[in-house]
């Protein structure tokens, strides 16, 4: 019982939430709260997560389109990132969340043309 105790204390410390925490039910703001900050503090998978679990609840939950968008682009997927914030654009209901869809759309459509340029710019042309 202590040693189940002491893993789960190390396992918090060490970043990784205790097993118990996972039956845990949050609100769909609470569960944002937590995705933003997973999100800032660099947890993009679990900020993802999170987020796609707000959207089977709800697929037009903006705040949870923004943040799959800024995650999917850092963890190297523009294309999917496009296209959740085209989402989050086409669901918004207010100035600051046709904001916020725009900036991460034009993120990730940077990114993506960032990652074909690269991608082309060891090949040469000639004639």
């Amino acid at each position: 019982r202590r040693g189940a105790a002491m893993l789960a204390l190390a396992l918090w410390f060490a970043g990784t939430p205790p097993l118990a925490s996972a039956e845990t039910r949050l609100s769909p703001d609470e569960a944002r709260a937590l995705a933003g900050q997973l999100l800032q503090s660099g947890r993009l998978p679990e900020a993802r997560d999170l987020a796609m679990g707000l959207l089977q609840a709800d697929r037009r939950d903006v705040a949870a389109l923004i943040i799959v968008a800024q995650a999917e682009r850092v963890l190297g997927r523009p294309d999917v990132a496009r296209d959740a914030g085209a989402a989050a654009w086409a669901f918004a209901t207010t100035p600051a969340q046709h904001y916020a869809a725009a900036v991460v759309t034009a993120q990730a459509l940077a990114a993506s043309t960032r990652n074909a340029r690269d991608s082309h710019s060891g090949a040469r042309l000639t004639c």
